[in-house]
């Protein structure tokens, strides 16, 4: 037989394995289910009918166990899963799936036990050990999947995970002498969506392993809801722990139990919200605790904890709602309180109290911090209303308060650099299921790093030379956001020095990017006597991970340098961006946009537009054609080469590899370079793919250095700088205000002379601007214009209308109105910086419309965690309050009838919306089926949008495939069609924010 017979038969009689995995149905083919499973091979289904079968069954890999029908719903699960009984327990093989089954009647289940000890609340009950020895309904050791089974009245735990990484999902646990489930032994489970009640020990238990819990429901369980014990450091969240016996989650044995408990909502549970004891060490982050009967959450028994940002929630009752005892200790920062008692937080400890606010109003509401003999407390930036007294303290207790002042910058910063580690394991166990052993390695060490920073005495790492993790929290959405930064040997913090900016390139957004990205940088706290012999840092911002640094993406980079500057003496005059591949066109990106602030760029063979770009030929790549026109505008904010004008404000040395894939990216922006008369520096590196060649860019680092010793030329006499849009309106001494018309090239030119003479050659598509620099004598297009008398140091504002030019006055007397910097739109723009979501609570004019308004809420919630990385910053209409109205923009979803805040500004507003119709510019909808969704300035305060009924413009579809995919996709307003959430016609508004205009193409 020829060798491509053979080669032909191999391969059909692999893809005949693959296709034609037998099913095996049980009683039909065989009497038993174990004889199925035991003649079964990898990959074979073994479906079973309806039916009770007394067998113990032992699993073989990679065959799944399935019963038969589909997934309707039953009375307590799927119908499938009720009708197919297993009597005899199961015992799980690798890869192995059991799905659809009612496991029961294995080992002794004691009602009358099981009563007594549900009566007395689990008070009379041994300590609970989940790691005991005993037989549960499914034993689970290796990684498989455990799916959408019915397991009851086992005489020890439910499910019993003793090893590996399984997936257990979809199954309902109770009434088990044990716990529902139960994960011990190191294992590092997945355990989500299960629903586990009336179990004899916790819903769900973890003794000595980590896994992930989440968006469980566990309620009316003995002891607690989910219990955490042994040196467990799970990560909990977005769990709901209702009516348990005691409470919803505890915590407690010892200082190396370290879970991360975020996002859950206990309520009404019968003593705590969160039990914290016996040293454990949590970190409890945006959980709601409601209606619990003793405390919202209690930390006794020598423990320590971190408490930020819950909300605490208790009509009447008299315990306090936050009990720190027992020489226990807290941070408690940035929680909600509400409710009475005899004090909102009570302290037998020490407790950081800072930035938490207090709404009291029950005839209970007594104190809301009491701190008896022996405390220690330390407050600062507490709000307390409507409760008797803001503080009681006895005599002796040791209270510092702190002047009213926000977390100072240096605080917050070593805050980030300690729960970046956190973050990143939260970001790893929601979004990655799959995880291998390096990354499960990643995750421990995150969790070592994590108590580590926690624990120190001093903050050693920022000192450090070498590569340093470090974090910021974002103005944006409050989420904690990583850096790295590599410290030269030479750094000694005395004198300035200069700053690079490295910027990475692609890397597709999965679970563990953040702890990935933080590995690269994390070499412990102390010198490691490796740091390099440059003179210049390296700051590498994340930038949210794959966004080509825009949107918030953007402002990550410059906050990380506001961190830097902070924690590091950086010389302003010598910063320079570069980066390779995605961040080379983050360099052209910003560099070009903000010329200003960098003393030179280097971008190393980086995309610069959309259209061409998308043509690329690489498998997979999606091509951008005509675009609708208000789309089309929409690139002139974002595409680099519209702004390589630029260049000649800032020094540009770009690099590439003649047998780059990308090569024409650097091509087409030399043919724009050359249009606008200005040369192009572009190294290129002879028989080099899409890598960086060692020795050109050392040539390319030689130049950048050249540049970076003369440092940045804050006064320039000649000024030219191009924009489409008043985002990027700033350079040296020049301040655009206004533009003739967005998404039009605005060009400035000008020259200082002698005895500091402004001669203006060039103000296109420019209305107003201001010139901060001293100035004698100003022309505008051969005009000479009147100077008011006025400080030599203060910066004029001069405007045009009718074609004729004339001073304004002075910049900080000036009142903007309209379309100005930072407050011109599009859509997209308003989540760039601090922002707030708020949903509609009230009663619907039309409960189509909103419903659709929440659905479109809840996929920005998603996909703003998921690819932006942050959580989507929420409240309820009737939980916003001025301070929120005065420092961000609102995003409002609902309609005036559901959302007050809507209704308060429509007035104002530049829509006509009433329940019959919507009416934006030309266009006129039914209000039945369609609705409006549109950025514009807020008439509730200034300097702020308003976004109506709208998230990001572009969504997961353009997330998860390519960067440059992000641009903007309905302007500033659209009329959406509620059918197919689609535009029935989209645009911008005008310079003043009045009129709806559609884009003619």
């Amino acid at each position: 037989m020829s060798r491509p017979c053979l080669f032909v038969l191999l391969m059909l009689s692999a893809v005949c394995c693959e296709v034609f995995a037998a099913t095996i149905h049980v009683p039909q083919d065989h009497a038993s289910v174990q004889m199925a499973i035991d003649a079964a091979k990898p990959g074979d289904i073994v479906l079973v009918a309806a039916g009770t079968y007394r067998e113990p069954l032992k699993l073989k890999p990679g065959v799944i166990v399935k019963s038969a029908g589909n997934d309707e719903k039953g009375k307590v699960g799927l119908k499938r899963a009720e009708a197919t009984i297993l009597e005899g327990g199961v015992e799980m093989a690798a890869k192995a799936v059991l799905d659809g089954f009612t496991v029961t009647g294995v080992g002794n289940y004691d009602e009358k036990l099981w009563q007594h000890h549900f009566d007395t609340q689990g008070n009379e009950q041994p300590h609970e050990h989940i790691g005991a020895d005993g037989t549960p309904g499914i034993a689970v050791a290796v990684e498989c999947s455990v799916l959408n089974n019915i397991v009851h009245h086992i005489g020890y735990t439910g499910i019993a995970i003793t090893g590996g990484s399984p997936r257990l999902a979809g199954n309902i646990c109770y009434r088990n002498m044990g716990g529902g489930i139960g994960s011990m032994k190191g294992s590092t489970a997945i355990i989500e969506k299960n629903e586990c009640f009336e179990n004899f020990y916790a819903g769900i238990g973890c003794d000595a392993s980590s896994p992930a819990i989440r968006d469980n429901f566990c309620h009316d369980n003995i002891r607690a809801g989910i219990g955490i014990s042994e040196g467990s450091s799970p990560l909990v969240s977005g769990n709901r722990c209702h009516h348990n016996r005691r409470a919803g989650i505890g915590i407690r044995t010892g200082g190396a139990t370290r879970p991360i408990v975020e996002h859950n909502l206990c309520r009404d549970n019968a003593m705590a919200g969160i039990g914290i004891e016996d040293g454990a060490r949590p970190l409890l982050l945006e959980n709601r605790l409601i209606d619990n009967k003793l405390v919202a959450i209690g930390v006794t028994g020598g423990s320590s904890a971190m408490i930020r940002d819950n909300e605490l929630v208790r009509e009447g009752g008299a315990p306090p709602m936050i009990a720190v005892l027992d020489q226990s200790k807290a941070s408690i920062l940035g929680n909600t309180i509400r409710g009475g008692g005899v004090a909102a937080i009570l302290v037998k400890g020490t407790a950081e109290i800072r930035d938490n606010r207090f709404i009291g109003g029950s005839p209970r509401a007594t104190n809301a911090i009491w701190a008896p003999s022996g405390a220690v407390v330390r407050l600062a930036n507490n709000h307390v209303e409507l409760w008797k007294h803001e503080l009681n303290a006895a005599k002796d207790a040791q209270v510092t308060s702190d002047p009213p002042t926000t977390e100072s910058e240096r605080g917050r910063d070593l805050r980030a650099d300690m729960e970046i580690f956190a973050k990143g394991i939260i970001w790893a166990l929601r979004y990655d299921l799959a995880l291998l052993p390096a990354d499960q390695a990643l995750i421990e060490k995150a969790r070592g790093r994590f108590s580590e920073r926690g624990a120190a005495s001093a903050a050693s790492w920022t000192s450090k030379k070498g590569k340093v993790a470090r974090g910021f929290i974002s103005s944006v959405d409050g989420s904690v956001q990583p850096y790295g930064v590599i410290i030269p040997k030479s750094y000694d913090g005395t004198k300035p020095m200069r700053l690079d900016v490295v910027l990475h390139g692609s890397s597709k957004p999965v679970g563990m990017s953040e702890l990935k990205f933080i590995n690269r940088f994390d070499e412990g706290d102390e010198d490691k006597g490796n740091a390099p012999d440059v003179d210049y840092i390296e700051l590498h911002p994340l930038g949210r991970v794959e966004n080509c640094y825009r949107w918030a993406g953007e402002t990550d980079v410059f906050e990380a340098i506001e961190a830097v500057c902070r924690n590091y003496k950086i010389d302003r005059d010598r910063i320079v961006l570069r980066g390779m591949s995605m961040g080379a066109s983050g360099t052209w990106h910003l560099g070009l946009k903000h010329p200003d602030r960098f003393v030179a760029i280097g971008p190393y063979c980086g995309y610069v537009d959309t259209h061409r770009f998308s043509e690329t030929p690489i498998p997979g790549f999606i091509k951008v054609g005509p675009l609708p026109p208000h789309q089309e505008l929409g690139l002139h904010l974002l595409d680099s080469i519209d702004y390589a004008a630029n260049a000649s404000m800032v020094p540009e040395i770009a690099a590439i590899g003649d047998q780059d894939t990308f090569f024409g990216s650097h091509v087409h922006m030399s043919e724009v370079f050359l249009k606008e008369g200005i040369p192009f520096v572009n190294l290129i590196a002879p028989g080099t793919k899409h890598v960086i060649d060692p020795k050109t860019h050392a040539e390319q680092m030689r130049r950048i250095g050249d540049y970076a010793a003369k440092g940045i030329d804050h006064d320039p006499k000649q000024m030219r700088f191009v924009t489409w849009t008043l985002k990027y309106n700033r350079c040296h001494w020049l301040e655009l205000l206004a533009l003739g018309k967005h998404y039009e090239r605005a060009e400035f030119r000008a020259t200082v002379g002698d005895g500091d003479v402004l001669e203006v050659s060039e103000a296109r598509n420019v209305t107003r601007f201001a010139i901060h620099r001293p100035v004698s004598k100003v022309r505008i297009a051969g005009q000479d214009i009147v100077l008011p008398a006025h400080p030599h140091e203060k910066a004029l504002v001069f405007s045009q209308t009718g074609g004729a030019w004339k001073c304004d006055g002075l910049r900080d007397e000036i009142t903007l109105t309209g379309k100005q910097p930072g407050l011109q739109g599009p859509i997209d723009d308003a989540f760039a910086t601090p922002f707030l979501c708020v949903r509609g609570t009230g009663k619907p004019w039309n409960a189509k419309v909103d419903a659709w308004a929440q659905e479109n809420l809840e996929r920005f919630e998603y996909e703003w965690a998921r690819y932006m990385r942050g959580d989507l910053p929420v409240k309820n209409d009737t939980d916003v309050t001025e301070a929120d109205m005065r420092d961000k923009h609102l995003i409002l979803f609902g309609d005036p009838g559901s959302n007050t805040w809507i209704a308060k500004a429509l007035p104002k507003l530049p829509v006509a919306w009433t329940r019959e119709e919507v009416r934006l510019g030309e266009q006129t909808q039914s209000a039945a089926n369609h609705a409006p969704a549109f950025i514009c300035a807020s008439p509730l305060a200034p300097s702020r949008y308003i976004v109506i009924n709208s998230g990001h413009t572009f969504h997961e579809k353009e997330f998860a495939a390519f960067n440059y995919l992000l641009f903007p996709r309905l302007g500033d307003w659209a009329v959406m069609k509620l059918e197919d959430d689609q535009p029935v016609a989209a645009g911008y508004f005008d310079e003043e924010w009045r009129k709806a205009e559609p884009v003619r193409p």
